[in-house]
């Protein structure tokens, strides 16, 4: 019994850190991206509004997909629509950071 016990107490802990890490993608998202404004704006060479709205084309696919994800989740389980959002976001990541224009940031940032 005190096996059973330790592999639940182990997973019960497992799947809150994994939980609190997926939670922290979104805030990460913008905490890391708000500093580095100025420096992509130079390599980019756009203006102040551009960049900004690259934010705001994030904050608007991240409160929609609000919408979203719970009817996929619903629909297809949880653990494929995570593991195919974390693939979606960290391509998108990569990719943005190798962006060379704003329109493609943007896009990327949504």
């Amino acid at each position: 019994m005190s096996g059973e016990l330790a592999h639940s107490r182990r997973f019960r802990i497992g799947f809150a850190a994994l939980l609190a890490a997926l939670a922290t993608l979104g805030p990460f998202s913008i905490d890391a991206y708000l500093p580095a404004f100025s420096g992509i704006q130079a390599s980019l060479g756009a203006s102040t509004l551009e960049i900004q709205q690259t934010l705001s084309a994030y904050l608007f696919a991240f409160g929609l997909m609000f919408l979203f994800h719970g009817a996929l989740s619903d629909s297809f389980g949880r653990r494929p629509v995570i593991l195919v959002a974390l693939v979606v976001y960290t391509l998108a990541s990569v990719w943005g950071a190798l962006a060379q224009t704003v329109p493609l940031v943007a896009s990327l940032r949504m």
